[in-house]
């Protein structure tokens, strides 16, 4: 009996033991077979696509009505320069580019080493005008224009330069602080700047004539702002207390608009003609521009509202009305988020309030213009020119 009392134990204990390891095999399998596969549904997929960052290049398409970009990448090198700056449309095919070299001393001899060459865009050739020292500014690198003459006037921060057949026959050089608060007209050859070169009184004065007395324009601005001056030369307009105010080469108030509630350090004034006033301000937080269009007595013509925060927009906007160039900011999260931004160029048209996105790149794009059609557009991007034409 004893005997088969331990048989009988002998049997329960491995019985036992087989069920337990059967047991145990089969919650092995479970968790590597959780391993190894993942249902199609499953939540742990859902989340792990919810994870992926933005791709900026998909959230930000580009339009599609210019060609694909002819790229120059040898500006520097045919220049034996450093670094791309500046690029300005000119004349059909024809453009002129500023180059640097900013290892060079800069403090020597009043400033970096610069170049500034005529770009024929159907062989691709510069020809350099001219080889100085001075300073620039990377918002408006230069501004130029053609003389009736036939001779391009060409404005280089506190330096002007006359250039004719290929070569330079007129320069003459200011205050560096005068213009880096102000604004030069080409029709009148005057430059409305800061008497002192900051905040104070408004001015008219004259580089070419550096011993002629200013004109006063207004006295002791309430606060500091960019000044704009119109194309003709006859009116100055900044912004001052909440209002874009408005007066005459003589100093005389011509109008001011109704008030701007100022939410951004980022605007900027500036004429679209003798008789067209734009104010447009970029709010980073928001990633929008508004903007208004007055017309000749400070009046509200149009109201505008674009998805984007423009950093930079096309100097001299006039020549090209109503397109009109701006750089911008493409934020893959939200503001300060610290992912990174993209970097956009984008096309408003000022008459119906659109604005089409150009380019989208990692690259800062820092100089811009379009032809007077606004039929090609050029950009400097990594030190590299960048050509695009209007499909059809």
């Amino acid at each position: 009996m004893m005997n088969h009392f331990f048989k009988l134990l002998l049997s329960v204990i491995i019985m036992t033991a087989l069920l337990c390891s059967c047991a145990f095999g089969a919650d092995d399998m479970k968790e590597n077979s959780s391993e190894q596969s993942i249902p199609e549904n499953s939540s742990m997929e859902s989340d792990m696509e919810a994870s992926e960052p933005d791709n900026a290049f998909t959230k930000y398409p580009v339009d599609t009505s210019y060609g694909e970009p002819i790229i120059d990448t040898e500006i520097t090198k045919k220049t034996e320069a450093e670094n791309a700056v500046g690029v300005r449309y000119l004349e059909d095919n024809i453009l002129y580019v500023l180059t640097i070299n900013p290892s060079d001393d800069v403090q020597a001899d009043g400033g970096m080493l610069m170049k500034l060459g005529k770009y024929n865009c159907s062989d691709r050739s510069v020809l350099i005008l001219g080889t100085m020292r001075g300073y620039f500014d990377h918002a408006n690198p230069f501004a130029l224009n053609m003389n009736k003459d036939g001779s391009v006037s060409v404005l280089l921060r506190n330096r002007l330069l006359g250039v004719k057949d290929g070569s330079v026959f007129q320069e003459a050089s200011y205050d560096n602080e005068m213009y880096s608060n102000g604004a030069y007209s080409f029709g009148s050859g005057k430059l409305a700047c800061y008497d002192g070169g900051s905040e104070g009184d408004i001015i008219l004065v004259n580089p070419l004539e550096p011993k002629s007395k200013p004109t006063l324009v207004y006295s002791k601005t309430e606060s500091f702002s960019f000044l704009a001056i119109s194309p003709n030369g006859e009116k100055i307009a900044f912004f001052n207390q909440g209002r874009v105010e408005c007066y005459s080469a003589k100093g005389e108030k011509l109008f001011e608009t109704a008030e701007i509630d100022l939410q951004s350090r980022d605007y900027v004034i500036k004429w679209l003609s003798d008789d067209m006033l734009l104010f447009m301000q970029s709010i980073e937080e928001k990633a929008i521009t508004e903007g208004f269009i007055f017309d000749s007595e400070g009046k509200t013509k149009k109201s505008l509202m674009l998805n984007y925060y423009f950093y930079g927009t096309q100097e001299n906007a006039e020549h090209s009305y109503p397109n009109m160039l701006a750089a911008c900011l493409l934020p893959i999260g939200e503001y300060g988020d610290g992912k990174g931004d993209n970097y956009g160029l984008a096309l408003i048209n000022l008459e119906d309030g659109t604005a089409k996105l150009l380019r989208n790149t990692e690259h800062q794009i820092l100089s811009y213009d379009i032809s007077d059609d606004g039929k090609k557009i050029f950009w400097l991007e990594n030190d590299n020119l960048f050509m695009v034409e209007k499909k059809g």
